[in-house]
């Protein structure tokens, strides 16, 4: 047992596990929503947000909490029953309580959900926590950027117009709307969208200097994609 630091008496610790909360949670959130709602004489102490195993916030809590220590508690065991009879009542007062969610309508509020837990579960909880965000940060930074250094120069554009042609076999159905995504023979959209990508942007635009001809054996039509009067556009459209 120790002293509440809220009112200097005599108290036992106990630990709550909390469920349903917004993932964006901060523990200052935690403490606004939960502190109205505890029991008379039940003050809390510690806020504690678990990390799921990729080190995401995982909508939980772990609460330390302050209760008043009963008067017959004196031995190690009954303080021990006292500590578990205490976390039972406040899980029994936080369990289905209602808290706001993230807006303002009625089917934003969100339901809390509470069981008993113990030093023990909150000392593991940490553990496994700081694990998690130890992986996740040996794998924050990429190979692939290892010792690369910003290029000095602009890349030149090439000096005339290219022209790139992509034959599309058999491609009537498309040309009528009908796309079959897997099959070649009769036109992969997919294939040709990349085709388009590659030729006329770069990572930062489109290529001015480039055509794209896209023949449409058996529509008898041709499309010229031309990077000139391309305006506004990404490589994904």
């Amino acid at each position: 047992h120790t002293r509440c630091p809220m009112n200097g008496e005599a108290s036992i610790r106990c630990v709550v596990h909390l469920r349903g909360l917004l993932w964006s949670c901060t523990p200052d959130d935690v403490r606004a929503s939960v502190s109205p709602l505890l029991p008379a004489r039940c003050f809390l102490h510690d806020v504690f947000l678990p990390l799921d195993a990729r080190a995401r916030p995982s909508g939980t809590a772990v609460l330390v909490l302050h209760a008043e220590r009963p008067a017959a508690a004196s031995s190690e065991r009954s303080v021990d029953a006292a500590v578990a009879a205490a976390a039972r009542r406040i899980a029994v007062a936080l369990d289905g309580a209602a808290v706001r969610g993230d807006g303002d309508a009625s089917e934003s509020v969100r339901h809390l959900r509470a069981t008993p837990s113990s030093a023990r579960a909150l000392k593991e909880s940490r553990a496994r926590s700081s694990a998690a965000a130890a992986r996740a940060l040996s794998l924050a930074p990429q190979s692939f950027n290892a010792g690369a250094a910003a290029a000095t120069t602009a890349i030149a554009a090439a000096p005339s117009r290219r022209d790139f042609v992509v034959v599309c076999h058999a491609a009537a159905a498309a040309a009528s709307g009908a796309f079959e995504l897997s099959d070649l023979s009769r036109g992969r959209v997919d294939l040709i969208a990349r085709c388009a990508s590659a030729a006329l942007f770069t990572s930062h635009g489109v290529r001015r200097g480039c055509r794209l001809w896209l023949p449409l054996v058996g529509g008898g039509l041709t499309l010229c994609l031309d990077g000139d009067r391309a305006r506004r556009l990404r490589p994904d459209e």
